[in-house]
């Protein structure tokens, strides 16, 4: 983002908005400080509100969301709910385990109700990530692992011109993988087995065994996974 120039408010409020004739000021709160951005467009980008019908009979939650227990059961206990309306993640695939989960659930059979869910940012280049921060990874364990690799020693990425970004793992003191992080092309979709190495809790010395096609990004995972056991092989 820095590189494109693009600049990003964490945890700012907009206060209000003015129109000219050709750009808008918006007036942003940041840490109890005004400041006004001039831009040629606004795009907005708000969140979900439940959408619910007067009189509906179960608990809700300050945010109007569907409370409900570790089994998508609302207070009233025909009534289940998953996806975006009962809050949390708001994202399409944890909605869809969500709503299986439910289902089995009211069929009796016990449904599983934790996951490790990825998330994705479509720019370019892609960001995804999986598990902990490497944050809340030390506010768990302490000191904490950090496996990185640079796709600028990747030759599919250098190849495509595309070698902006790194692979990240969070390790634990036990050799558990607690979190993966990647940016770069393709990453949406490499997070995905990464996601399975958490969810069968793998070891750092189990995903070393896992081979990768050359030339692919996906190689760039082993290569974190290798450097952080300090075998790296193609390191810059």
């Amino acid at each position: 983002f820095r590189k494109r120039k693009i600049k990003v408010l964490a945890g700012a409020k907009v206060e209000n908005l003015r129109r000219g004739s050709d750009h808008v000021v918006v007036q942003v709160e940041q840490r109890g400080r005004l400041s006004e951005i001039e831009a040629e467009v606004v795009l907005v980008s708000v969140g979900r509100r439940a959408v619910l019908p007067l009189g509906f009979p179960a608990e809700t939650s300050s945010k109007g969301h569907i409370v409900v227990n570790q089994q998508y059961q609302s207070s009233v206990s025909h009534i289940y709910a998953a996806g975006d309306i009962i809050g949390g993640m708001q994202l399409a695939h944890l909605a869809f385990e969500e709503g299986r989960a439910a289902v089995n659930n009211m069929a009796g059979e016990p449904g599983k109700n934790t996951w490790f869910v990825p998330s994705c940012v479509y720019t370019k280049p892609e960001i995804a990530s999986v598990g902990l921060t490497e944050a809340k990874a030390k506010e768990q364990y302490g000191e904490v692992l950090m496996a990185k690799y640079s796709l600028k020693g990747n030759g599919r990425a250098v190849i495509a011109g595309e070698d902006s970004g790194f692979v990240k793992l969070v390790v634990s003191p036990d050799g558990l993988v607690r979190g993966v992080h990647i940016i770069g092309p393709g990453a949406t979709e490499l997070i995905a087995g990464a996601t399975l190495g958490l969810e069968q809790g793998m070891m750092l010395e189990q995903w070393a065994e896992v081979i990768y096609p050359h030339p692919t990004v996906s190689e760039s995972i082993k290569e974190a996974v290798l450097s952080g056991l300090g075998i790296g092989l193609h390191s810059l």
